[in-house]
């Protein structure tokens, strides 16, 4: 089913920074519903800070979101064993991977031709990892995968421009408990190198 001439897109979003270049970029041919599903963000406080953050700024420019369930309960089965691994490892490789498959099954169950993430706007993530997750959704449910790169053609950079733009909320870590504590250690050895 499309709406007008574009097909409904259901992005995967994880933040309402990473969401202003997808919208920016995607709405120009597809009819876009947010989808938050992230419950891989830890504190809750944090996880609902950037709910918030997206929630707004989608309100403002005429989007839909809809609020995936929080379950981080699910998301600590899912990385078991895991846990010991950096940024960019098998553990980020399993969240993508868990967080995709929910999102091509939501859109899926609501009609959706496409549906895509905003994980790929982020410097730290390797796209092809992200992408290899969101393929492999798309396999297991029927809905087709859109493979878009973000960052490039400055995207990471226009993000960012956007955010301080729109006041946005911009978090410091990419959600995990995991990420934190690997975010606090980096800032205490800078801490460290300076003294």
């Amino acid at each position: 089913m499309t709406t007008g001439d574009r097909p409904r897109l259901l992005l995967h979003t994880c933040c309402a920074v990473c969401s202003t270049v997808a919208l920016e970029r995607l709405s120009l041919e597809h009819h876009v519903t947010l989808f938050y599903y992230n419950p891989n963000i830890h504190p809750e406080a944090e996880y609902r800070k950037r709910l918030e953050a997206t929630q707004a700024f989608a309100h403002d420019q005429g989007f839909v979101v809809i609020e995936g369930p929080y379950e981080p309960e699910v998301f600590a089965e899912t990385i078991r064993g895991l846990e010991h691994l950096g940024e960019r490892s098998d553990r980020c490789r399993a969240c993508f991977a868990f967080r995709l498959l929910a999102t091509a099954e939501r859109a899926r169950a609501e009609g959706h031709e496409v549906f895509a993430t905003t994980l790929t706007t982020s410097r730290h993530k390797r796209s092809a990892d992200v992408h290899a997750a969101g393929r492999a959704a798309a396999e297991a449910t029927g809905v087709s995968y859109l493979e878009t790169d973000l960052k490039k053609q400055a995207g990471a950079d226009r993000c960012h421009h956007l955010a301080r733009q729109h006041g946005l909320y911009q978090q410091n870590y990419c959600g995990c408990v995991h990420s934190m504590r690997e975010r606090d250690a980096r800032v205490r050895r800078a801490r460290e190198a300076v003294r």
